[in-house]
């Protein structure tokens, strides 16, 4: 599949145009050609660029990273302790969720 434009491979893509644009500065990124670009070459080419999602441990190091060295320690084990609490959390909040939205429902109030 090929399309003419940026804005119509972002769409098919389903990624920002601003992402692409980005994308597109990158060494070995598909390059259109007289046809327009190539839809498939860009999945794989994104497949295989898209660096790993950061793990907690590595998103509280770089947030931490901006604070003094004495608070360092504190701030990644706060991030680390609260991101571990709201995954805890998550079930229940979900189960409220669905009770009140069952009951919207079911009250005819939405």
């Amino acid at each position: 599949m090929r399309v003419q434009t940026f804005v119509e491979l972002a769409q098919v893509l389903e990624v920002s145009r601003q992402a692409l644009w980005r994308y597109r500065k990158l060494n070995g990124s598909p390059r259109p050609s007289r046809r327009g670009h190539d839809v498939e070459a860009w999945r794989a080419w994104i497949r295989a660029y898209r660096p790993p999602e950061p793990t907690i441990e590595e998103l509280a190091d770089m947030i931490a990273a901006d604070h003094p060295a004495a608070e360092r320690e504190q701030v990644r084990a706060r991030i680390i302790r609260e991101y571990r609490q709201f995954l805890s959390d998550l079930p229940g909040i979900a189960e409220k969720v669905n009770r009140e939205l069952e009951e919207a429902l079911a009250g005819g109030s939405l």
